[in-house]
């Protein structure tokens, strides 16, 4: 049975970590925009799993250390420091640690029905391209934008 209710991402994210101690994954509405296009706050849903190990391109769910909680890609690790970014920013985060880490997603649902695996080959091949243009994404966007116009 699924359960709906509206939570603030402070009420949320305390949930998320205490049942992922008993249960294997939590799907929720992602909110804000900094994983644009990929994600589209209030829209699109993640299921996120607690995570053994962190890689590359991972989207993660990790606690700032102003108390703040964020959903970004994992686009450098050394170690346990990773460097992190949104699909919407341009700019790294750096350093976080794995310690901050609460969990990652494991697939993402678009419109409540689609779901995209971060497993999928097609999912890894954006990750990788789109990690690659990281200083030219906003203006990617707006070329694309502009050819949906048309």
């Amino acid at each position: 049975m699924s359960i709906k209710k509206v939570l603030s991402t402070k009420e949320l994210m305390p949930l998320i970590s205490d049942i992922l101690k008993t249960a294997e994954r939590v799907r929720f509405t992602v909110k804000g925009n900094s994983m644009y296009p990929l994600l589209r706050g209030s829209r699109d849903e993640v299921e996120v799993v607690k995570c053994d190990s962190i890689g590359k391109y991972d989207i993660v769910l990790y606690k700032r250390k102003d108390g703040s909680y964020v959903l970004h890609r994992v686009l450098k690790k050394d170690n346990d420091t990773l460097s992190i970014a949104g699909d919407f920013e341009q700019e790294l985060e750096h350093p976080v640690y794995e310690s901050q880490v609460i969990a990652k997603v494991d697939n993402i649902i678009r419109d409540g029905m689609k779901v995209i695996s971060c497993k999928s080959s097609m999912y890894k091949l954006y990750c990788v391209v789109w990690s690659a243009v990281i200083k030219n994404r906003r203006k990617i966007l707006r070329i694309l934008r502009k050819l949906r116009k048309w």
